[in-house]
């Protein structure tokens, strides 16, 4: 019944368009809230794209004069910039860190979205472990 009411209103045109589009991203990411597959797909894709935006756009180990670039083209390095936009997403302080320009706009919106892909995962796991 839950799905069923969802996509009623979701092809309802009187549905107002705002929460036609919000419906819509709902069932694209959560499938309103039944598969905890998708968030946590997205979650991965969001941590990797962070990943690879903040490396390859310049992130910073150590702070002051010590600081040093890490390399997009090390192991070592992508495990730090992994590290990073984790510590990012879930809101601990990276103090070690310091991303660069666009770098730090991808990892500030990784912050906002992070939790609610968190959230939408943890809500979609409860809904499949209740039954």
């Amino acid at each position: 019944f839950h799905v069923g009411e969802k996509e009623m209103r979701l092809r309802n045109p009187a549905t107002r368009l705002d929460l036609r589009i919000l419906l819509a991203v709902y069932k694209g990411i959560s499938g309103y809230g039944e598969n905890y597959g998708r968030p946590l797909f997205w979650l991965i894709l969001l941590l990797l794209l962070t990943s690879a935006t903040v490396l390859v756009h310049g992130l910073m180990m150590g702070t002051g004069t010590s600081a040093v670039r890490l390399s997009p083209n090390s192991l070592v390095g992508w495990g730090w910039a992994v590290l990073y936009s984790l510590e990012t997403m879930v809101h601990l302080p990276a103090r070690e860190f310091t991303a660069s320009g666009f770098g730090r706009v991808v990892s500030s919106l990784a912050g906002v979205f992070g939790p609610v892909l968190i959230a939408l995962f943890g809500f979609a796991l409860r809904q499949r472990l209740k039954r």
